[in-house]
């Protein structure tokens, strides 16, 4: 009992950890909009950067997740490499033609999803005897 009541107040540790996160990445992502507005004079090259910012939060969760929440960290990895690649053209991917790097997240997910985020081992059905 006293275990159980431990974790949940480690992952509602957690939980108000990602909202305060979260919640400042919107402000300082509010900020900026709103000096752009006003011009300010943000430079445009800011913009090309929000990648990064996805990459390190999947990493993060990746890190320090256990279970179902690294499955998020990996799509938000998956998501912000995906930005990168478009953003600045690596390898002279676009937008347009980076997309593939999407169905190779989704394979690696079928086929590794289960190892990397923990979940439990798909089990067939019967014990395995011939007979």
């Amino acid at each position: 009992m006293r275990d159980r009541e431990s974790r949940r107040e480690h992952r509602d540790r957690r939980r108000t950890g990602s909202r305060l996160v979260f919640g400042a990445i919107l402000m300082v992502v509010g900020g900026l909009l709103i000096a752009d507005n006003l011009g300010l004079g943000v430079p445009r090259d800011v913009w090309s950067y929000w990648p990064f910012l996805l990459i390190a939060l999947g990493a993060a969760r990746l890190a320090l997740e256990e279970g179902e929440g690294r499955g998020a960290g990996y799509w938000l990895l998956v998501t912000g490499i995906y930005g990168w690649l478009s953003a600045f053209h690596v390898a002279g991917l676009h937008w347009g033609s980076a997309w593939p790097v999407f169905l190779l997240a989704a394979g690696l997910w079928i086929v590794i999803g289960r190892a990397v985020c923990g979940a439990p081992a798909v089990r067939l059905e019967g014990n395995g005897d011939a007979g």
